[in-house]
């Protein structure tokens, strides 16, 4: 017994340090698992609002422009107030400008104009019904990027509404771009994108990063991508913090357990602590002269599962009676 035990004591050690260190890896890819699972569902749902968002936005910017195409017929100075009007109710619109016959001739920020649209907004194709372009600024606010969006007129030919919107336009979308897990936003039109990497305009080839999710606005030209960071350090330091406690705190416990109930000799002194020690008397005969000699004590065990253990020569008694 006592020669086994230092042998049982490194296997008990080192089976469970195995242990501690099994259930570390286990926690640990569980919550890497949780943490990825959680940034998935965050990034789906920003990107799902930014996209209900927007949706909604240039439905009321298209009912709007679709109330101010009958001012094409008209002349500037009867079309400027209710242009007017309709730029000061709505939310980021930086001017709206009537076109007739390939000509800026009426707008909501300058009054009447005549500028062939091609030469104001050469990216601007007017034989689309719906086309967008992203500028470096506009004659009235020249160092602003804006967004410009131009709706034709099904009526007259060449003919329709354009409108420049200020860039502030999806503000969540911004303000989540500063949150610690995300890298950034950027919205393209063509291949020009406008960035939170860079405050000038850039081309889409310079947007090298893998974006983790990517919209298109249904009806018009316009792609937002969403570009985060796949793990935080935040992520990666409590994963292995938690991994480690957890594999620290089983690795104790197996110990413990392992040690109480596996120790060498642990029967023995259960059975003594219940009392399962009796002591029992034989005789002892002298075989040549055939009389009894004396009486030999013993200690007996009544195991509870295996009954009565016979004679134990390692318990036996030394002394006898006579």
């Amino acid at each position: 017994m006592f020669i086994r035990a230092p042998n049982f004591g490194r296997k008990l050690l080192l089976t469970c340090i195995v242990a501690g260190v099994m259930i570390a890896i286990l926690v640990s890819c569980l919550q890497f698992l949780v943490a990825w699972h959680k940034h998935e569902v965050k990034y789906d749902t920003l990107i799902t609002d930014v996209q209900k968002y927007l949706d909604t936005y240039f439905a009321d910017l298209k009912s709007t422009t679709d109330r101010l195409q009958p001012l094409t017929l008209d002349t500037c100075q009867q079309a400027n107030p209710e242009l007017t009007a309709r730029a000061a109710f709505s939310m980021n619109v930086r001017t709206f400008v009537l076109v007739k016959d390939k000509k800026t001739f009426c707008s909501s920020a300058t009054g009447e104009m005549d500028i062939p649209l091609n030469e104001l907004i050469p990216a601007l194709d007017i034989n689309k019904n719906v086309d967008m372009a992203i500028l470096p600024g506009t004659p009235m606010v020249p160092n602003k990027p804006a967004i410009v969006i131009w709706y034709r007129n099904p009526l007259l030919k060449n003919s329709g509404v354009f409108a420049a919107l200020n860039l502030n336009l999806t503000p969540s979308l911004f303000y989540s771009s500063r949150q610690e897990d995300y890298d950034g936003v950027a919205l393209i039109i063509g291949n020009t994108a406008l960035s939170t990497f860079s405050s000038r305009l850039m081309n889409v080839n310079e947007l090298t990063d893998m974006p983790v999710r990517e919209t298109k606005i249904a009806g018009i030209p316009l792609t937002v991508r969403l570009y985060a960071d796949d793990w935080t350090w935040n992520d990666v330091w409590y994963a292995f913090l938690l991994g480690g406690m957890s594999g620290t705190v089983v690795g104790l416990l197996c110990y413990y357990l392992m040690s109480v109930r596996m120790r060498p000799g642990r029967e023995i002194m259960t059975a003594i602590k219940r009392e399962q020690f009796y002591v029992a008397y034989q005789p002892v005969v002298d075989t040549q002269a055939l009389r009894v000699t004396g009486l030999e004590v013993l200690l007996r065990w009544r195991h509870p599962v295996a009954g009565e253990i016979p004679r134990m020569p390692s318990l036996t008694l030394p002394n006898r009676k006579r």
